[in-house]
């Protein structure tokens, strides 16, 4: 699978996924394929295109995990912490 299609997979699969790592995770593939350095570069570029065409909206993932945290809780509210 290509870098920038498994970035799409992996968000549509969990839009909270945390997929920060991406950069980190291509440098590892080149490395363990041996992916020449154009195929590397061209690689790169494309996911740092799509970073900035997809970003990741922290304020709606925040409010995801703490509405199934509520959600979960037995009274259904949200705990106060003083």
């Amino acid at each position: 699978m290509k870098p920038v299609a498994a970035l799409t997979a992996t968000r549509r699969a969990g839009p909270i996924a945390g997929i920060s790592y991406a950069d980190d995770a291509l440098d590892w593939w080149h490395r363990m394929t041996e992916t020449s350095a154009s195929v590397a570069k061209r690689q790169r570029a494309e996911v740092a295109s799509w970073h900035r065409r997809n970003p990741r909206d922290v304020v709606r993932i925040i409010r995801s995990v703490r509405d199934s945290e509520d959600a979960s809780r037995e009274d259904g509210g949200r705990q106060l912490c003083i």
